[in-house]
């Protein structure tokens, strides 16, 4: 996961960290498994609020990690577009339903 990194990052690198990172990279996965999952079901549109609102949660905590910390390159961008086209995508799915 260094590759999302400065070098003052890769230098700062512990076990806890990576150990984050692995936190982390499940996170996301999961809320990509969960809005791919309700995409194909008859959801409320509450559940889908709360995905929305769980993908944002992820997108504003990689923004403030690289806003207020040395450790991050403009890599880690990435992950955070993919979080919040998540959150976008979740409302395109929200707005669907009546």
């Amino acid at each position: 996961m260094n590759m999302f990194q400065t070098e003052a990052g890769i230098n700062a690198v512990t076990a806890y960290s990576n150990h984050i990172w692995r936190h982390d990279g499940f996170d996301i996965i999961a809320i990509s498994v969960l809005l791919f999952a309700l995409s194909r079901e008859k959801v409320s549109r509450n559940i889908l609020w709360a995905a929305i609102t769980v993908a944002m949660l992820v997108t504003v905590a990689i923004l403030s990690s690289m806003l207020t910390t040395p450790y991050w390159n403009m890599l880690f961008l990435v992950p955070g577009l993919s979080c919040f086209a998540f959150a976008v995508w979740g409302y395109m799915l929200a707005s669907k339903i009546k």
